[in-house]
C-alpha cells in the first residue's frame, strides 16, 4: 500500500534565495513529527495542520508559522475530523483544506474555509466530486481548484473541480490529461495557468492462472468475474496452484498545463525529477517548484524548479499596504521584471472578494531591473479591508497579486476559544489601531475584577493566551484596554472539563 511507505514533509512557501541558492533550516514544526499535512501561505504567514505521526495517529490541529520571527503559534483546529491526504489552498486572506481519509479509512468530501482574522473555521460546499484521498489542488484568484486522488475504492479518478469562493459552488471542468487517471499527483499554479504532474496510479485485473507442477507451466483459466481488484491471492488444489486477481501501480513523470481562460489541458516538458509519486509542488513569483516525494521504492529529497515557456507580463517581488499613523494607507511593490506592462490598478475590498479599483500607476512597459512603486489610499475604509494588485498589459490581459489584509480603527476581540473553556485557557483573536502593552483583565458576573494582567499587543491583528485555570465555572468578560485607552470586552464562559 503506497501509504505503508510514504513519509513526507509538507512544504509550504513564503520566499527562497533564489540567488544564493541555499538552505536555511527553520524553528521545527510546532505540531510536532507529521507526515501527510497539508500546508499554504497568506501574506507572510506559513500554515500547517492536519497529517499523521509515526504511532499512526491522525490530527486536525493547525499551526501558523511567522516568517519575520520564525515561530509557530497553534491555531483553532479545522473544523472537521482529524485527516490526513487531504488538499489546502489560499485565495486571499483565507485558507481551505478539504478531502483526505480519516482514522478508520473513510475517504472525506468536506471542504472548510479559515479566516486569518477572526481564526475561525467554517465548512462550506462539499467538494463537487466524489469523496477522496491523494487528490491535489491549486488556487487562481478567487477560484480554487481540487482534481485527481483516489476514491473511496481506492480507484485514481481524472476529474477535475472549480470552486468559486463567491458562490460558494463547485464546477466540473475538463479532466486532467495524463496518460491515466492519477493520484498523489503535485499541483501549483503560476497567473492563470494551473499545473498538475508527476503521480501514481493502479491497474486492477480480474485474470486468474493455473500452474502445473508436473510441467512447470502456467495456463489462463477463465477470469473472474466482476471488476479487477487490487493484492492477488493464491491456493492449491492438488498438484496444481493457482493465482489471481492482481494489482500493478504505476509511477509517472508526465507534467500538465491547465488554462484557465480555455479550459484545456496541454503536455509540457516532464518533470526533471523523474517518476514521483506525493511530491509538494508550490509556486514563487514565475516560477513552480517540485520537491521530495517517492520514485522506485525509495523516498527523495531532490528540489525542481520549473519556468513556464510564456513569460508572465511581470515577476512581483512584493505587495504590501500598511496603515500609517492610523489615517491613509500606504500600499508598495516592487518588480523585477516587466514584460509589455501597460499599468498597475490598486483594488480595494471591505470583505476580501468584491475589489473596487482606487487609483492606477504607470508601468515600465519592459524592464529587466528591479523597480518600486507606491501609492497612498487618502480615504481608506475603518476597520478591515483589503488591498489588491492589479496588472495589466498592453494587449488588455492582466493579472493578480495577493491580497493584503489591513486594519484602521479602535480594539476590537474578534473571537475567544475554545469557549467555554474547559482545559484552563482562553486564546483571543483582537485587532488594534496601534501595538504595545495593553492592559488585560477578566471580570466576574459581578463586575468584580479576578485577574489582570499586562500583554503585547501588535498593530493589527494578534492572538494570545489567558489562563482561566483558578476561575470557578461560571460567566465573564474579557476586557483589554490599548495605549490609547482604547476598551473592548466580549464575554466567554468557564466549564469543568467532562
Amino acid at each position: 500500500m503506497i501509504k505503508s511507505i510514504l513519509i513526507l514533509a509538507t512544504l509550504f512557501a513564503i520566499s527562497i534565495n533564489s540567488n544564493a541558492d541555499s538552505w536555511t533550516q527553520k524553528a521545527d514544526y510546532g505540531g510536532g513529527i507529521r507526515s501527510l499535512a497539508v500546508g499554504f501561505s497568506i501574506g507572510t504567514k506559513g500554515y500547517i495542520g492536519t497529517g499523521t505521526d509515526a504511532s499512526q495517529t491522525f490530527y486536525r490541529d493547525f499551526w501558523e508559522w511567522d516568517q519575520s520571527t520564525n515561530t509557530w503559534a497553534q491555531m483553532a483546529d479545522l473544523g472537521g475530523v482529524a485527516r490526513d491526504y487531504s488538499v489546502g489552498f489560499s485565495i486571499g486572506t483565507k485558507g481551505y483544506i478539504g478531502t483526505g481519509v480519516d482514522q478508520s479509512g473513510n475517504k472525506l468530501g468536506d471542504f472548510w474555509e479559515w479566516d486569518q482574522a477572526t481564526n475561525v473555521w467554517t465548512q462550506k460546499s462539499n467538494f463537487g466530486g466524489s469523496a477522496r484521498h491523494g487528490a491535489s489542488g491549486f488556487s487562481i484568484g478567487n477560484k480554487g481548484y481540487i482534481g485527481t486522488g483516489a476514491d473511496a475504492g481506492n480507484n485514481p479518478q481524472t476529474d477535475f473541480w472549480e470552486w468559486d469562493q463567491t458562490s460558494d459552488i463547485w464546477t466540473q471542468k475538463a479532466p486532467y490529461h495524463g496518460t491515466d487517471a492519477r493520484a498523489f499527483i503535485t499541483g501549483f499554479s503560476i497567473g492563470t495557468k494551473g499545473y498538475f504532474g508527476a503521480g501514481a496510479w493502479s491497474s486492477y485485473y480480474k485474470e486468474f492462472w493455473e500452474y502445473d507442477q508436473a510441467t512447470d507451466a502456467w495456463t489462463r483459466k477463465n477470469d473472474i468475474p466482476g471488476t479487477g481488484r487490487g493484492l492477488a491471492a493464491g491456493f492449491s488444489i492438488g498438484t496444481k496452484g493457482y493465482i489471481g486477481p492482481g494489482q500493478n501501480l504505476f509511477l509517472s513523470n508526465d507534467f500538465w498545463e491547465w488554462d484557465q481562460a480555455t479550459d484545456s489541458w496541454t503536455q509540457k516538458a516532464n518533470y526533471g525529477g523523474g517518476i514521483n509519486f506525493g511530491g509538494v509542488g508550490f509556486s514563487i513569483g514565475t516560477k513552480g517548484y517540485i520537491g521530495t516525494g517517492g520514485g522506485n521504492s525509495i523516498m527523495v529529497q531532490d528540489f525542481w524548479e520549473y519556468q513556464p515557456d510564456i513569460p508572465l507580463p511581470i515577476e512581483l517581488l512584493s505587495f504590501t499596504a500598511t496603515p500609517e499613523n492610523n489615517t491613509y494607507v500606504s500600499c508598495n511593490w516592487t518588480t523585477a521584471s516587466q514584460v509589455n506592462n501597460n499599468f498597475f490598478a490598486v483594488l480595494r475590498s471591505q470583505d476580501g472578494i468584491n475589489f473596487t479599483q482606487i487609483g492606477t500607476v504607470p508601468g515600465a512597459g519592459n524592464s529587466n531591473s528591479i523597480l518600486s512603486y507606491n501609492y497612498n489610499d487618502e480615504h481608506p475604509y475603518m476597520g478591515l479591508s483589503y488591498y489588491q494588485l492589479k496588472q495589466y498589459d498592453f494587449n488588455g490581459a492582466y493579472s493578480f497579486s495577493g491580497i493584503d489584509p489591513v486594519y484602521i480603527g479602535n480594539i476590537t476581540i474578534i473571537n475567544i476559544y475554545p469557549n467555554p473553556s474547559t482545559d484552563g485557557y482562553i486564546k483571543y483573536s483582537v485587532m488594534s489601531d496601534i501595538g504595545g502593552n495593553a492592559t488585560v483583565s477578566i471580570i466576574d458576573a459581578l463586575g468584580k475584577e479576578v485577574m489582570t494582567e499586562t500583554q503585547t499587543i501588535d498593530a493589527g491583528v494578534t492572538i494570545n493566551t489567558v489562563s482561566t485555570a483558578t476561575l470557578a465555572n461560571s460567566d465573564y468578560l474579557l476586557q483589554i484596554i490599548n495605549g490609547n485607552n482604547e476598551k473592548t470586552q466580549k464575554q466567554f464562559i468557564v466549564r469543568a472539563k467532562k
